[in-house]
């Protein structure tokens, strides 16, 4: 099973949130499959990273949203299930 963690923070703590996503996914005891990186609108920088997953997605990924939702200037932190899954966990 895959899932993806989306966040936007500001743009000038793009490098060090994505280096922090990375430790945390690495903590957590998950791999990246992929990583995103976009500037939005203005100062907003958008990360997407997806992983593999076995087990229950939510406990796997709960250290790792708790962890960053810590941080200044990290919005729109969610993530989702792919491949067709509907489960669906959000924290803004």
């Amino acid at each position: 099973m895959r899932a993806a963690v989306h966040l936007e923070c500001e743009r000038g703590a793009e490098a060090y949130i994505r280096a922090l996503l990375l430790q945390a996914l690495s903590a957590s005891g998950l791999a990246p499959t992929g990583l995103r990186a976009r500037r939005e609108r203005g100062e907003v920088a958008s990360l997407r990273a997806t992983v593999a997953v076995n087990g229950d997605v939510a406990q796997a990924l709960e250290p790792v949203i708790s962890r960053l939702c810590l941080e200044p200037g990290v919005s729109d932190l969610h993530w989702h299930l792919e491949e067709g899954d509907t489960k669906h966990q959000a924290l803004a």
